[in-house]
């Protein structure tokens, strides 16, 4: 069974590169302004699921793990579904299905909404609105799982900047 958590990059990792991405800093430590990927706002730390186990398994994992999102991987952890607790609610417990018998194939999203890591922010933004999803799974060079960009990590950013802004007209404001 191909389940559990992938942490592709530690948490603190992550906050570091955003960190010093929104201030113009390039990994390599060299000056100039570098774009905002959604490989590099990303949710690297990613609940996974298979096709194959059940409902009440998963939505206990959800529950363990403090996640509303499942990324259904195949045995090459390449994502080919997303599986939501309102997923679980409208597809499994509304229509009378038990949860023990019903497998997570059943009641999963496909096709999978997934975007590149390397691909800008603004262009992710654009996907997740033309595809009228709030999340995206985010996938490495070979179209494995790397990721998990959510429309709440975007507003967390945005707010991060517009404060900036605001302490900036502050200061300069005599």
């Amino acid at each position: 069974m191909v389940t559990g958590v992938d942490a592709v990059e530690g948490w603190g990792a992550r906050q570091a590169n955003q960190r010093g991405a929104r201030r113009g800093r390039r990994p390599d430590g060299g000056k100039g302004v570098e774009a905002m990927s959604a490989g590099k706002i990303c949710n690297r730390t990613v609940v996974t699921a298979s096709l194959d186990e059940a409902v009440r398994t998963a939505a206990r994992r959800m529950a363990d793990y403090r996640v509303g999102t499942l990324v259904v991987v195949d045995w090459d952890r390449h994502p080919i579904g997303i599986v939501t607790d309102r997923d679980i609610a409208v597809r499994c417990v509304a229509a009378d299905r038990d949860p023990d018998r019903t497998t997570i194939e059943a009641i999963m999203t496909t096709p999978v909404r997934a975007v590149p890591e390397s691909m800008p922010i603004e262009e992710s933004l654009a996907y997740m609105a033309n595809a009228g999803v709030r999340r995206l799974v985010v996938t490495d060079a070979v179209g494995g799982l790397a990721g998990i960009l959510a429309l709440d990590d975007l507003l967390d950013l945005l707010t991060e900047e517009a404060e900036a802004i605001g302490r900036l007209v502050a200061a300069q404001t005599p």
